[in-house]
């Protein structure tokens, strides 16, 4: 983070003044470009700067060896004699006037190692989101080997899933995931007779850092709410700027996946924030477990108060814990509807409600058709 030059009222280098400097004093226009700096200029007289447009940085120090100083040039600044400065633009292009003392030059000094900034600018860009999908399979299912000019995210929700990226084998098991990138040769399996169930986003990413790819992700708590509140966005049909929700939410995710691999430890994270956060995982992954559990079971099972629930669901899931258990037996009724074993009656009893009909209202409710006729859409996907 730059200090502006204009607001920072005592230092060693420089002094904000109001006008543009004397007038017997030689003023001259110069632009500047995105350049590091490699020498430093000074003089034995005061110098005047003006910034007059795009935004100019500033570099000083008392000695040519540094250590240096950054500010931003606002305003006009009066450098100090004898002080070791120079100017580059941080945008595209900037101007700034410059006046020296009448009959007076300056001297230049070729610095041993250049002065450079990392410019805010995103590394990751994701310029679009082909699709999202949700998979359930059982054994015997193998997808592949396929190749294809975009990246992709595998998510595992429940099971196991097999996967064979560039020869390499990798087992993903629940709340992991993997990212391929664009043009890996990779397959998927589903070798166990349990239900596996997973999310495929495919998009396009410029990425090429090593270390988001080839490896298995274990997701924590706060990365699966992560992923639970892009699916329910994905969902919503009037959302404004749904689709830039959506990217940013996606880079988030991405980026979450490296800086929880990262070998620093997060220092803002105390160890009541931690056990909170493992607290929702735990919550949240009992009511997965018991889509037929209400609040007051929750709040049993765990030994906690309804209000200290809800500020856990407000604070890391985004939603209240009846929504959140009804989205949750929804889920489950859809990956059993894929099953023909079961009737929808026994579907709703098994995810929780007391009757079809209860289902029924739910269901449409929140998905906009009834569960027969979602039930006549779905083809044999296990």
């Amino acid at each position: 983070m730059f200090t502006k030059t204009s607001a920072i009222d005592k230092n060693l280098y420089f002094k904000s003044v109001s006008g543009p400097g004397p007038k017997s004093y030689q003023a001259s226009s110069i632009s500047l470009t995105k350049n590091s700096v490699s020498s430093v200029l000074s003089s034995e007289k005061p110098v005047f700067v003006s910034a007059k447009s795009g935004i100019t940085l500033l570099v000083v120090s008392e000695n040519p060896e540094g250590p240096y100083e950054k500010f931003i040039l606002h305003g006009t600044i009066k450098i100090k004699p004898g002080i070791f400065y120079n100017l580059t633009s941080v945008s595209e292009v900037s101007v700034i006037e410059k006046k020296l003392a009448p009959f007076s030059d300056e001297s230049e000094t070729t610095l041993s190692c250049e002065i450079s900034w990392e410019p805010i600018a995103p590394v990751i860009q994701i310029a679009e989101i082909f699709t999202l999908y949700y998979q359930v399979k059982k054994a015997p299912y193998h997808f592949g080997p396929e190749q294809h000019h975009f990246c992709e995210l595998t998510i595992v929700e429940q099971g196991q899933l097999e996967t064979t990226v560039d020869g390499v084998t990798y087992q993903l098991g629940k709340n992991d995931a993997i990212l391929y990138q664009k043009d890996q040769v990779h397959s998927q399996a589903v070798t166990t007779d349990e239900t596996t169930t997973y999310i495929t986003i495919l998009f396009d990413m410029t990425l090429t850092d090593p270390q988001f790819f080839d490896k298995v992700f274990h997701l924590n708590s706060g990365q699966i709410s992560q992923v639970e509140t892009f699916i329910r966005v994905s969902e919503e049909e009037s959302l404004p700027y749904k689709s830039d929700h959506l990217l940013a939410r996606l880079k988030l995710f991405i980026l979450s996946l490296v800086s929880e691999t990262s070998p620093s430890p997060s220092k803002g994270t105390s160890m009541k924030e931690k056990y909170d956060q493992d607290l929702a995982q735990q919550i949240t992954a009992y009511i997965k477990e018991h889509p037929e559990a209400r609040v007051i079971d929750v709040t049993q099972a765990f030994g906690m108060s309804r209000s200290i629930i809800q500020s856990l669901f407000h604070r890391y899931i985004g939603m209240q814990p009846h929504a959140y258990i009804e989205e949750q037996r929804l889920k489950q009724a859809k990956i059993l509807m894929r099953d023909s074993s079961y009737s929808l009656t026994e579907i709703a009893l098994l995810v929780g409600y007391r009757s079809l009909p209860a289902f029924s209202r739910s269901f449409k409710h929140a998905l906009g058709y009834s569960p027969s006729s979602y039930a006549k859409k779905l083809y044999k996907q296990i």
